[in-house]
C-alpha cells in the first residue's frame, strides 16, 4: 500500500514538471515577441495603442498593413534598448502604432511576424456611441465635396471644392495651405490656397476651410474623386475629448466620351463658349508695298477647357503672301473663378507682288458642352491693296504707248516727252551731285575726327547694345530675342518683323533666332550660353550689308541704272 502511494506521488510530481516545462518553453517562446494593448474596450471614435516588443533583437519588423482594412493608422514609432546583463551583450526593440477603429464590434488582431517569431494574437471590443454622443460627433465635425457635374465631357473642366467644417469645441491637426488632390487619368489644378470663413447652418457656428481644383479628365468612363478622412479631437461638457475621424465620401462622375457628330477630321475641343479676336499691325488701312511686313496675330479663348487641348493655330497659303508663323503661346487663366484656355498666335505676312491681296474666313469648330452641339466660331475675311511701285521708265512708256489720232497729237506727245526727258535727266544729276558732295564732306569730317560724328556713333552703339547686355546678365531667352531684333531695328530703321526676317536671311541668324525661340516658349533645355562678341558681330555684319545694298539701290536709283 505504501508503494502504491509512494508510486502515485512520484507520478504526479512528473506530471506536474513536464506541465511546467511546456508552460515555461510556451512562455519563452511568445516572450520573445509579445503584443499588447493600452485597452482592450473602447468606445466608437477612440483610439487604442498597439505596441510589440522584441526582447532579443530580431532583425525584422512587423508588417502593421495588415491591420488597415479594420482600423486607421498613425504615430507609428520604433525604438531600440541596447544593455549589459551578467557580463552578457543584450538588445530588444519595440514599435508602437495608434489605431483608430472603423467599425464597431469584436477586432481580431492577428500574430506578427517579427523575424521568424511570432507575437501572441489580441482582441480587441469596440462599443457604438449613444445617440446622444453621435449626434454631438456628426455636428461638431464634418467634411463636405462638391462637385459642378454629375457627368461631364471629355477633357472638359469639373470643378470639385472640398470642406471641412468644425466648431469651436474641435481641435484639428495642423493642415497645409495648399492640399494636393491625386485623381486617376485625369489632369488636376488647384485654384489657389485654402480658403477660411466662418459660417452658420442649423443655428451652429462653423469654421470652415475650403480647397478648390479644377478637373480635367483624360478619359470616358467613371472618373473617382478620392475620399479622404482626418482625425480630430472634440470636447464635450464632460471635457472628455474624443476622438473622431471624420470622412470625405468618394464622388463619381461620368465621363462622356467625344460625340458621334462632332466632325472626325476636326481636333476635339470641348467649352462652353469660344472667343476669337485678332490684330493687325500696321492696320490694314495703312498702305502696304511689295517687301512690307505685316504682322496678324490671332487669339482663341476657351471656357472650362485646358491649354494642352488646343493645337496650334494654322493659317492656310493666300496668294501674293508669304506666311511666317511664330511659336504659339498657350495658357490657362482663372476668371472669376472660371478657367479660360488661351492661345497666341502671331503669323508675320509678307506681300510677294502687287495685286489684291484677299484674307480668307477663320474658323474654328467646337462641342458646347452646354447646348451638346457642334459650333463655329469665325473671323471675317479682310482685304487690301499692294499697290506697284512707280517707276519713271513705266510711266514714259505709258506716256508713249497712247493712241494718237493726228499729227498735232504725235508732235504734242514727242514734245512732252522730250520736256520730261530734259527736267528727269537734270534733276537726276542735280540729285547725284548733291549726294556726292554730302558724302564727301561726312568723309572729310571722320578724318578729321569731328567730334559731333564721333558722339553720335557713340551714343548709338550704347543704344544699340546695352540691352543685350543686360538681356545676357539676367539669362532671360525672350529679354534677349527682344534686344537683338531691336538693335537691328533701330540700326535700320525699320521694325522688328523686318528685322527678324533679315536676321533669319544668314545661317547663323536663322540658327540664333531659331534656338531663342525654343527658349523662350519651353521647348528647349539648352544651357543659356551666348556669347556678347559673337551677337554683336553678327549684328553688325548683318547692318553693314543691309546699309551697302541700301546705298547700291539709291546709286541705281538716282542715276536711273
Amino acid at each position: 500500500m505504501v508503494v502504491r502511494q509512494s508510486f502515485r506521488i512520484r507520478q504526479n510530481c512528473a506530471m506536474v514538471g513536464l506541465v511546467c516545462a511546456v508552460c515555461f518553453i510556451g512562455n519563452s517562446v511568445h516572450a520573445q515577441v509579445q503584443a499588447t494593448l493600452s485597452s482592450v474596450s473602447i468606445s466608437e471614435h477612440e483610439a487604442v495603442t498597439l505596441t510589440i516588443s522584441d526582447t532579443v533583437g530580431n532583425s525584422g519588423e512587423p508588417d502593421f498593413q495588415v491591420l488597415t482594412n479594420d482600423f486607421d493608422l498613425s504615430n507609428s514609432r520604433s525604438s531600440s534598448n541596447y544593455m549589459f546583463v551578467q557580463g552578457k551583450f543584450q538588445s530588444s526593440r519595440e514599435w508602437s502604432v495608434m489605431l483608430y477603429p472603423k467599425r464597431t464590434g469584436r477586432i481580431e488582431i492577428p500574430a506578427f511576424d517579427v523575424g521568424g517569431n511570432l507575437s501572441n494574437s489580441l482582441t480587441l471590443e469596440v462599443r457604438g456611441l449613444s445617440a446622444q454622443e453621435r449626434n454631438f460627433v456628426d455636428q461638431t465635425a464634418f467634411f463636405e465635396t462638391i462637385v459642378s457635374h454629375e457627368e461631364q465631357y471629355l477633357q472638359a473642366a469639373i470643378y470639385v471644392t472640398r470642406r471641412m467644417f468644425y466648431t469651436a469645441q474641435t481641435r484639428i491637426p495642423s493642415i497645409p495651405e495648399e492640399k494636393p488632390l491625386e485623381i486617376e487619368n485625369a489632369v488636376v489644378r488647384s485654384l489657389g490656397n485654402r480658403e477660411s470663413t466662418t459660417e452658420v447652418r442649423n443655428n451652429i457656428s462653423y469654421y470652415v476651410m475650403s480647397w478648390h481644383y479644377v478637373v480635367f479628365p483624360q478619359k470616358s468612363g467613371v472618373l473617382r474623386i478620392p475620399g479622404e478622412s482626418t482625425r480630430v479631437a472634440m470636447y464635450g461638457n464632460n471635457q472628455r475629448p474624443v476622438v473622431r475621424a471624420i470622412i470625405a465620401e468618394e464622388k463619381t462622375i461620368d465621363i462622356l466620351p467625344i460625340p458621334a457628330e462632332f466632325p472626325q477630321d476636326k481636333p476635339w475641343l470641348p467649352a462652353t463658349d469660344l472667343a476669337l479676336s485678332e490684330l493687325y499691325e500696321p492696320e490694314l488701312t495703312v498702305p502696304l508695298h511689295v517687301g512690307d511686313a505685316l504682322t496678324r496675330t490671332i487669339r482663341v479663348s476657351a471656357e472650362n477647357a485646358y491649354e494642352s487641348i488646343l493645337t496650334p493655330l494654322e493659317l492656310d497659303g493666300v496668294e501674293n503672301l508669304r506666311v511666317y508663323p511664330e511659336q504659339a503661346k498657350r495658357e490657362t487663366v482663372l476668371q472669376n473663378q472660371v478657367v479660360w484656355a488661351t492661345q497666341d498666335r502671331t503669323f508675320n505676312l509678307i506681300p510677294i507682288q502687287p495685286g489684291l491681296v484677299s484674307m480668307p474666313e477663320f474658323e474654328i469648330t467646337w462641342w458646347d458642352i452646354e447646348a451638346r452641339q457642334v459650333r463655329t466660331s469665325t473671323l471675317p475675311s479682310a482685304r487690301f491693296e499692294v499697290p506697284a511701285t512707280f517707276s519713271g521708265e513705266s510711266a514714259i512708256n505709258d506716256l508713249g504707248s497712247r493712241d494718237s489720232t493726228s499729227a498735232e497729237q504725235q508732235t504734242f506727245s514727242q514734245q512732252a516727252r522730250s520736256t520730261f526727258d530734259f527736267w528727269f535727266y537734270s534733276l537726276a544729276g542735280l540729285a547725284l551731285a548733291g549726294w556726292l558732295f554730302v558724302f564727301v564732306l561726312l568723309m572729310q569730317k571722320r578724318k578729321k575726327g569731328d567730334p559731333s560724328v564721333s558722339i553720335a556713333s557713340d551714343a548709338t552703339k550704347k543704344t544699340d547694345y546695352q540691352a543685350i547686355r543686360s538681356a545676357l546678365a539676367t539669362n532671360d531667352a525672350s529679354t534677349l530675342r527682344a534686344a537683338i531684333l531691336n538693335a537691328i531695328a533701330m540700326r535700320l530703321d525699320i521694325n522688328v518683323v523686318q528685322a527678324r526676317i533679315l536676321l533669319r536671311s544668314s545661317d547663323q541668324g536663322e540658327q540664333l533666332i531659331d534656338k531663342l525661340d525654343q527658349m523662350a516658349f519651353g521647348l528647349a533645355k539648352d544651357p543659356f550660353n551666348f556669347d556678347y562678341k559673337n551677337i554683336k558681330h553678327l549684328i553688325d555684319f548683318i547692318v553693314e550689308n543691309q546699309e551697302v545694298e541700301r546705298t547700291e539701290n539709291e546709286l541705281e536709283a538716282i542715276l536711273g541704272v
